[in-house]
C-alpha cells in the first residue's frame, strides 16, 4: 500500500475477493501485474485496476469469521444503495432522452418525406 501512496499519479492495481456476481467485498493493493501473470491466470485489468478476482460461493461466505461476514454484508448493502442512487438519477434522464430521440426521429422522417417530394416530383 505504501508504494501506491508514494506516487499519487500512479494508477493503483488490486486483487479482489468477490461475490459470485463479481461484486468485490475486499481488495488488496498490488503492483501492476506482468503480462505473463495475467496470461497464466486468464485475467485482464479492468477500468478500476482490478486484475485478480477471487470469486467465493455463498456457501463459502458462511465459513468466514463474523467480522469478515459483516464486511461482506455491508459491501452488498453498499452495492445495492449505489445501484439505487444511480438508478434514481439516471433513469428519469434516460426517459427524457428517449422522448427527445423519438421526437427527433419523427421530425427527421417528415423532413425526409418533404425532401423526397421536392427531389422526385413524379412520384
Amino acid at each position: 500500500m505504501m508504494a501506491i501512496m508514494r506516487n499519487p499519479n500512479r494508477k493503483p492495481y488490486f486483487k479482489a475477493f468477490c461475490l459470485k456476481d463479481g461484486t468485490p467485498f475486499m481488495a488488496i493493493p498490488t503492483r501492476r501485474p506482468l503480462p505473463k501473470t495475467l496470461a497464466n491466470l486468464g485475467e485482464q485489468i479492468d477500468e478500476d485496476g482490478v486484475w485478480n478476482r477471487m470469486r467465493h460461493e455463498d456457501e463459502e461466505l458462511d465459513e468466514f469469521i463474523n467480522s469478515a461476514r459483516h464486511l461482506v454484508y455491508a459491501t452488498i448493502a453498499n452495492a445495492l444503495n449505489v445501484n439505487r442512487a444511480i438508478r434514481r438519477q439516471v433513469e428519469p434522464k434516460l426517459a427524457n432522452l428517449t422522448e427527445q430521440v423519438t421526437f427527433l426521429n419523427e421530425r427527421l422522417g417528415r423532413i425526409e418525406q418533404k425532401l423526397d417530394a421536392v427531389m422526385n416530383p413524379e412520384s
